[in-house]
């Protein structure tokens, strides 16, 4: 019986995942939102899909040790920031890079021949 709940428990988050995730697609493929709109139901989506993927794959909600849902949390909030902050510092040095003109960027490449 356990185990047959166990097994729906990760159908029902594997198919809200996929729903979430696709409805996020749909947003921004047909440009249903414009700007910040689009922006905030993005971040919405991805929050309620990081609630479900805490409570239906690492059952957050059905250990009874509070220390080890603790732990858990922390462990996933440092993975998220390194992602989120990784990302942003690769976006921004690209978009750097690429807001030179080519003359900057043969003189840039010139100077990192070196290294």
């Amino acid at each position: 019986m356990k185990n047959n709940r166990t097994l729906i428990s990760y159908a029902v988050g594997f198919l809200s995942s996929i729903g979430l995730t696709l409805f996020a697609f749909w947003v921004v493929t047909y440009h249903i939102l414009d700007g910040w709109s689009a922006v905030w139901t993005i971040l919405a989506l991805a929050l309620v899909q990081c609630a479900i993927q805490l409570f239906f794959f690492l059952h957050l909600g059905s250990d009874t040790r509070p220390r080890w849902k603790f732990l858990s949390m922390i462990f996933m909030l440092v993975i998220l920031t390194i992602v989120v902050v990784g990302s942003l510092w690769i976006m921004n040095s690209l978009n750097d890079r690429m807001m030179m003109t080519p003359k900057q960027m043969t003189k840039y490449m010139d100077n990192q021949a070196g290294l």
